[in-house]
This record gives structure tokens, C-alpha cells and sequence, in this order.
């Protein structure tokens, strides 16, 4: 079934293929959620009732790379608030070499890039709208 829901990562898997996050980055969307900013929904597809999978397509084309919503979607499930999804589909299972959102690790925001650079500057840089 396609269309757009809300869901309780305490209570479903939502499953990704990045491992590793800004730890800046994430607290801006953290502080985004906390005053109730909006997102355009995150996509996903569906596994089963209980697991998503982050798609590979983007929303987000000023970005011109795939943003999959791994960090909306971990700000939303520190914050303990449902998160918007648009559900692409359905797939068998989960993809081989994903991630549950849980096991996501915040990284020091300038080892990201590995050059020192900041990737919280840069995407602020591009969406001045960010914390």
C-alpha cells in the first residue's frame, strides 16, 4: 500500500544503508523536531508491518545526491516522535548490508568528510532554514 503515514520507531525497524552521521548535523534536526518543524516525508519501503527500508531516492535535489532520511529519521527517534514516510512500495525483505536507525553512530561532525571540513556548515550553507 502507497501513500503517506507516520511511523513509531520505538515501535517498527526502520532499516538504512548509512552508518554513520554528523553528530551536529542530527542535533540540528533534533532541535528542528523539538519545535515542531515540518519535513517533507521521509521514503521508505515497506518489508512488513513492523520494517521499513529507507529508499535510494531523493528528495532533497539542491542536495544533487541521494538523501535516503537517515538523519530525520534518527532525530525523530531520539525525540520520540513519529516520523513522516512515504511508502514507495513493498520489497521481500531487508537489504543485505542495511542498518536498523538504532544503530546509527553520531560521529564527530568533522571527521564526516575526513578533510576537517564541516558538513553542518556546508549543508547550512545550502539549507539556511537548518538549526
Amino acid at each position: 500500500m502507497e501513500g503517506e503515514t507516520y511511523l513509531d520507531l520505538n515501535k517498527v525497524k526502520l532499516y538504512g544503508w548509512e552508518r554513520q552521521k554528523s553528530d551536529l548535523v542530527v542535533d540540528s534536526f533534533v532541535r528542528s523536531v523539538e519545535l515542531g518543524d515540518e519535513f517533507s516525508p521521509v521514503m521508505v519501503y515497506q518489508v512488513d508491518n513492523n520494517t521499513y527500508e529507507l529508499t535510494t531516492l531523493s528528495d532533497v535535489p539542491c542536495l544533487r545526491r541521494t538523501d535516503g532520511g537517515h538523519t530525520r529519521a534518527v532525530a525523530h527517534y531520539i525525540d520520540n516522535k513519529p516520523l513522516k514516510v512515504k511508502i514507495m512500495g513493498n520489497v521481500p525483505k531487508v537489504s543485505e548490508g542495511y542498518f536498523s536507525i538504532e544503530e546509527l553512530e553520531l560521529i564527530d561532525d568533522k571527521d564526516v568528510l575526513k578533510d576537517g571540513t564541516s558538513w553542518y556548515e556546508i549543508l547550512k550553507s545550502q539549507r539556511p532554514e537548518m538549526r
